[in-house]
């Protein structure tokens, strides 16, 4: 359990709920075909300043005060701020491939050290917090790579790193975020790039590799994309493209093993990106149905779509 991002989700989803359920209620509508935008238009509308991925500085403000008068949205802090305190004399994650092929383990504890501790500083704004992180990313980036062969741990890795140069970058230095936005590149980005323009492998399938993949790029691209503004749209106007083949696959009517038979209940894997996007971009497209609240359990369970790479409805590679 990650009572940190628990409750980012809780304070996110109540406040879109609340966003909602202000606006009066429309007829349901047929989805219209959603187009992806051109790439050298696909950052327009990219939000200046950071925070922005899942949230912004005035949401974490929010957040704060949740903190101090929900006592639910408490209890979770302190869970949160406790696990963080573990880490702070543990030794940042080492390059390690235990079965030959797989560093995903290490991706995903450095995934969830860097969310927790830097969510501990966006509350806490104690600077404590956010030397762990860097110290963990410092480490991370002098990896000879992040295990393109097996890219589900490029993937993570790059989510981890996104997260914590787009939260951490008032505390950051210049050459502390230059180190961080080159490993984001050329440790995650442009390995990315070479499986796009192959036109085949993971982002052409319909299971978790084209979620997870998608998804842990997507981040990356949006953290950096004022700075790398040519990377950051060439991978996110591919993501956009790839990403609605995996998701089809949860829709109601969807023939395969992750529609009806399981109840329509969706991993985790495909959302970030998509939430991320809702304060970085603004890219929203979609009925009114689309955008409803989702009944999680349900046949009827429609994805909320408030992205294009959020769209059951799969489009062409780009060429």
């Amino acid at each position: 359990m990650r009572p940190a991002l628990m409750l980012c989700a809780a304070l996110l989803a109540a406040s879109a709920a609340g966003q909602q359920a202000a606006k009066p209620k429309r007829a349901r509508e047929a989805r219209p075909l959603i187009q992806v935008p051109p790439r050298e238009r696909i950052l327009a509308s990219l939000r200046p300043g950071h925070p922005r991925l899942h949230a912004d500085a005035a949401r974490f403000e929010l957040l704060k005060r949740r903190c101090e008068s929900d006592p639910t949205v408490s209890a979770w802090f302190k869970q949160a701020r406790s696990q963080g305190a573990e880490l702070l004399a543990a030794a940042p994650c080492d390059y390690v491939i235990p079965d030959g092929k797989r560093l995903l383990a290490t991706s995903r504890e450095v995934l969830r050290r860097v969310q927790l501790l830097a969510f501990l500083y966006r509350i806490e704004d104690d600077a404590v917090w956010a030397k762990r992180a860097w110290e963990e990313m410092d480490h991370v980036a002098a990896f000879k790579d992040w295990n393109p062969s097996h890219f589900l741990d490029t993937a993570e890795m790059t989510h981890a790193f996104a997260i914590g140069y787009d939260w951490l970058y008032d505390w950051l230095s210049p050459d502390q975020r230059k180190r961080l936005r080159t490993a984001i590149v050329t440790l995650g980005l442009q390995p990315g790039l070479k499986v796009y323009r192959s036109r085949g492998g993971w982002p052409t399938v319909t299971h978790n590799w084209n979620q997870v993949c998608n998804g842990g790029l997507g981040m990356g691209a949006l953290a950096i994309a004022d700075e790398e503004p040519g990377a950051a749209a060439e991978v996110l106007h591919a993501a956009v493209t790839s990403m609605p083949r995996a998701v089809a696959s949860y829709g109601p009517a969807a023939p395969g093993p992750r529609g009806r038979a399981t109840g329509s209940t969706l991993p985790p894997t495909p959302w970030p990106l998509c939430r991320a996007s809702r304060a970085p971009l603004a890219l929203t497209s979609g009925s009114a149905a689309s955008r409803a609240s989702p009944k999680r359990g349900s046949s009827r369970f429609t994805p909320r779509a408030s992205a294009p790479w959020c769209s059951t409805t799969p489009t062409p590679m780009p060429a």
